[in-house]
C-alpha cells in the first residue's frame, strides 16, 4: 500500500527530472545560437537570425510541453490520493483499520498540521468485550504515527457513564484508548479487522442468535 509521504517524493522527484530536461533544452538553444555566431564567417551570419527565430519557436514548445508534464504529473498524483480511505490513512500513521467501524465514506487530513477527520455514513455503537462504543457520523483528531490525540466523536460507556475517548495511542502490539482519568489497553490485533456497527467484532454470532442484526443506527 502507497503512503501519501512516498507518493509525495516520487511525485517530488518526477517533477525534479522534468525540470531538468526542460531547462537542458533551453540551455541548449542558448548556445547553439552563440556558437554560430562566433565561429561562422560574416557573410554567413544572417544564419544567426534564422537562429534566433527558431530557438524562440523551440522555447515556446518547450515550455508548453514543460506545462503539459508537470499539469499530467500533478493530475496523476491527486487522481492517485484520491483513491485513499479513511481507512488507507490509519495504515499509513501506524494503526489499524479497525479503530474505525466499517461505512466510512470519506476523510480530510492536512499533512502539516495532522488535523484529521473522518465521515461516516451515519452514527453507530456496538460492543467490545464489556465495553459500549458510539461514534458520531463525523470523527475529528490530530493524528501522528502511533497517536491520535484530541480526539472527538468517540465515545465509551463505563459503568453509568458515558466518557469520551480523547487519545488512542499504539505502544508495540497494544493500543491504549484514553478517557483522560484513565484507560484501557487492547491488543492491536483485535482491530485488524473493521467492527460493524451494531454487533460490533461478533457479528456471526449475533446472526446466529437473534437473525439478522441492523448494522448502523
Amino acid at each position: 500500500m502507497k503512503s501519501k509521504t512516498v507518493m509525495q517524493f516520487k511525485q517530488c522527484h518526477i517533477n525534479f527530472v522534468i525540470g531538468h530536461i526542460c531547462s537542458a533544452f533551453i540551455y541548449y538553444d542558448q548556445w547553439s545560437c552563440l556558437d554560430l555566431n562566433m565561429s561562422s564567417p560574416q557573410p554567413i551570419r544572417k544564419q544567426v537570425f534564422h537562429c534566433h527565430q527558431t530557438q524562440a519557436i523551440m522555447k515556446s514548445s518547450v515550455a508548453l510541453v514543460c506545462v503539459l508534464l508537470y499539469a499530467t504529473v500533478s493530475l496523476a498524483s491527486q487522481q492517485e490520493d484520491q483513491k485513499l480511505t479513511a481507512y488507507d490513512v490509519l495504515e499509513q500513521y501506524d494503526f489499524p483499520v479497525g479503530l474505525l467501524p466499517k461505512g466510512a465514506t470519506g476523510y480530510e487530513l492536512d499533512a502539516k498540521t495532522g488535523q484529521f477527520t473522518a465521515y461516516l455514513n451515519g452514527t453507530c455503537s456496538f460492543s467490545i468485550e464489556s465495553y459500549e462504543l458510539k461514534y458520531k457520523s463525523t470523527i475529528k483528531g490530530v493524528i501522528s504515527k502511533g497517536r491520535l490525540a484530541k480526539l472527538k466523536g468517540v465515545s465509551v460507556k463505563v459503568a453509568l457513564l458515558w466518557l469520551n475517548i480523547v487519545e488512542v495511542t499504539r505502544n508495540d502490539d497494544e493500543l491504549q484508548f484514553s478517557v483522560g482519568i484513565a484507560s484501557a489497553d487492547f491488543a492491536v490485533n483485535n482491530f485488524l479487522q473493521c467492527p460493524q456497527c451494531g454487533c460490533g467484532f461478533d457479528c456471526n454470532n449475533s446472526r446466529e442468535n437473534n437473525g439478522d442484526v441492523v448494522s448502523s443506527i
